[in-house]
């Protein structure tokens, strides 16, 4: 809201995103055959007493982990060399070369969870509203943070009795559904069945 002379005042905005990501068929990590070389850097930047959140203030929550900072390792087919060589000065030659690069600390920025993954992740934020977070000052509003939507729960019961020689039988399903944003994100549906025996008199 601007005020009086055309200044807009500080305020919270929310934006709502829906982002389609075309990932790629790959393999589990532990099953990457350069897995190995992202362990190696790890250990590098442990024994260099830099395994600590690049970000440093103080919303740093979580284990430390790393971040695949220019390109995220996928496969090479959508790589092309020669523009990851002019980007960042490189000789990268083959895609050997260039999966040794991709799993080093050129590519790799160690972050904490939050700083990677939670409310002011770089996976989680735009990209223009994650950076600022480099050189905020400490106490200062972030520039942005995800607001993690709680579900809403709709559980729902159905009761079915009926009789099957002479004993009472129930049948009761119940449909759990979590909804955010309007839509439904999870359902799972219980049956229970009960019968209940009848008592026949005790014959003399």
């Amino acid at each position: 809201m601007a005020d009086d002379d055309g200044v807009t005042e500080a305020h919270d905005q929310r934006l709502t995103v829906h982002i389609i990501a075309a990932i790629p068929q790959h393999e589990p990590v532990p099953g990457d055959p350069h897995y190995d070389l992202f362990q190696k850097a790890t250990v590098r930047l442990k024994r260099q007493r830099l395994w600590k959140c690049a970000i440093g203030d103080d919303y740093c929550a979580g284990e430390i982990e790393l971040h695949h900072t220019h390109i995220e390792a996928t496969p090479f087919a959508a790589i092309d060399l020669g523009r990851v060589n002019q980007a960042f000065g490189l000789h990268l030659e083959n895609d050997a070369d260039f999966s040794e690069w991709i799993e080093s600390p050129g590519n790799l920025e160690v972050l904490c969870v939050m700083h990677h993954r939670g409310h002011y992740g770089v996976h989680t934020l735009p990209h223009p509203l994650w950076e600022p977070l480099r050189y905020r000052k400490r106490n200062v509003k972030p520039s942005a943070e995800v607001e993690m939507v709680e579900g809403e729960v709709d559980v729902t019961s159905v009761t079915a009795t009926r009789t099957k020689g002479g004993d009472k039988v129930t049948d009761t399903a119940t449909r759990t559904r979590v909804k955010a944003g309007g839509r439904t994100v999870a359902e799972e549906v219980d049956v229970t069945h009960t019968e209940e025996h009848r008592r026949v008199p005790h014959q003399r």
